[in-house]
């Protein structure tokens, strides 16, 4: 009876798109204008937690920067801020195929597992500033976070060769918290967000905190860390997996 083995999900990412951090450094003024912040970014991210399926139980799962190369076929995220006033609109999505294959431990009966498919993520919200100065500003924000997952894993070698199962799964959670900018000079920034909540997921959190260099008025270098964590389960599926790492991009604002 297959106990526990582990595996590489396919959701360890080098990700390159179009990409807002969700915020702009512009503190809160009289303008009646949208104004969007959108960049193109790298986010170097590894992979910890547990994943599971019914036909073959629930088991840990552990990646590192070096995986990234090697494992991922296509990794795409975009993301995307408007601002008016005090009043902000923001989405994020996320993307990545992939196919790994990991050795399992020698008390199982099969001598690796192979893993492909996708894992694709969408976050859409909106924020409300409840305090600005010349230097800080603080919003509000309250979103909804959908995740699908559809992953292929498959037992080589040993007397398990050959078994496999499939995890097709779609959930929606509601997420709240904060994101704010604190600017040292007109130069260099501080941005930040934290937001946790929940739904069909028993758990779901995204965290960040980057540092901005302003080139001028329209461009900005961003580098920084984010983490990202979710944990469902449901009937024998589980998908409890951080996924945390360095990112560095060009912020554009329009």
């Amino acid at each position: 009876m297959l106990q526990k083995y582990q595996i590489i999900p396919l959701v360890v990412l080098l990700s390159l798109g179009l990409a807002s951090v969700a915020h702009s450094d512009e503190m809160i003024d009289n303008d009646n204008e949208w104004r969007l912040s959108l960049a193109p970014y790298i986010w170097a991210a590894s992979v910890r937690g547990d994943a599971g399926h019914p036909r073959v139980g629930t088991h840990f799962v552990k990646s590192s920067f070096s995986d990234i190369v090697n494992d991922v076929d296509l990794a795409a995220m975009v993301m995307g801020s408007a601002r008016k006033g005090r009043y902000s609109i923001l989405m994020d999505f996320m993307y990545i195929h992939g196919k790994v294959t990991q050795r399992l431990p020698v008390n199982i009966p099969a001598s690796h597992i192979l893993a492909k498919g996708k894992v694709m993520s969408g976050f859409v919200g909106a924020g409300y500033t409840i305090y600005s100065t010349d230097t800080v500003r603080l919003d509000t924000v309250l979103g909804l976070r959908g995740w699908h997952a559809d992953v292929d894993l498959g037992l080589r070698g040993g007397p398990l060769n050959g078994i496999s199962a499939t995890t097709k799964k779609n959930w929606m959670d509601v997420t709240a918290g904060l994101r704010g900018l604190y600017r040292f000079n007109d130069d260099l920034s501080v941005t930040y967000w934290s937001l946790a909540g929940g739904g069909q997921a028993k758990s779901d959190w995204d965290l960040a905190l980057l540092g901005n260099w302003a080139i001028n008025k329209d461009l900005t270098i961003t580098a920084g860390y984010r983490a990202i964590g979710v944990d469902y389960r449901k009937n024998g599926y589980v998908y409890d997996i951080v996924q945390q790492g360095p990112m560095i991009g060009l912020t554009f604002k329009f």
